[in-house]
């Protein structure tokens, strides 16, 4: 199951009023469909097998902040969602017996990506790839691929000085720094974009 929770904002048409050739006037038109148009990216959902070992991993390793945890009662099973934080982004992290695992990416930006592959090793998280450049040609873009422990595909992105939001280049002590949605768009494509003969590292193909 892949989700991903967006805020909406609806456009209507304003209605028009029709004057009758009597000088009566008309009842107006119907007014068209709302329209929705996705304003920002809320968060991101990850179907897991385990609330507390999942929370326990994006918590101990990744530095996400918890924010919630609660269940919903269900007939025959319950479902419990454990939502958190890193830096602005959201991820909720739902287990449900009756959902099948999430595929999503989800791609975490950190400041110092050698510090993190570092603190990955340390954390005996494996398969883990070693940090790798991408995009030579035009902005040197450095990535380490991981799972964590539902195997879901996660990658760790530092970016140039030049590049990115201007939220990545804020004065931190921290590493890991928050959820890139766009980077994670990027990653999709340029998966779709390997040749038959590319490799696979950390449970998905990298370059």
């Amino acid at each position: 199951m892949i989700s991903v929770v967006r805020r909406h904002r609806a456009a209507l048409v304003p209605l028009v009023a029709i004057v009758c050739v009597l000088g009566l006037p008309m009842l107006p038109t119907t007014p068209a469909p709302s329209l929705a148009r996705v304003r920002a990216v809320d968060g991101v959902a990850l179907t897991v097998s385990d609330a507390e070992r999942a929370a326990e991993f994006y918590t101990r390793v990744l530095f996400f902040e918890k924010m919630s945890d609660y269940e919903l009662p269900g007939s025959d099973s319950r479902v419990r969602i454990v939502r958190m934080h890193l830096g602005d982004e959201l991820i909720e992290l739902i287990e449900d017996p009756a959902a099948a695992r999430s595929l999503q990416r989800v791609a975490i930006v950190v400041n110092d990506i050698e510090q993190a592959y570092l603190w990955l090793r340390r954390h005996r998280v494996q398969p883990v790839s070693p940090p790798a450049d991408w995009n030579r040609e035009t902005a040197v873009i450095r990535t380490v691929h991981f799972n964590d422990p539902d195997g879901h595909p996660l990658e760790l992105v530092e970016f140039p000085a030049d590049k990115g939001a201007d939220r990545w280049r804020r004065p931190t002590d921290r590493i890991f720094l928050g959820i890139d949605h766009s980077a994670a768009v990027d990653a999709e494509l340029r998966e779709a974009a390997l040749s038959p003969t590319g490799h696979t590292e950390a449970g998905h193909r990298v370059p």
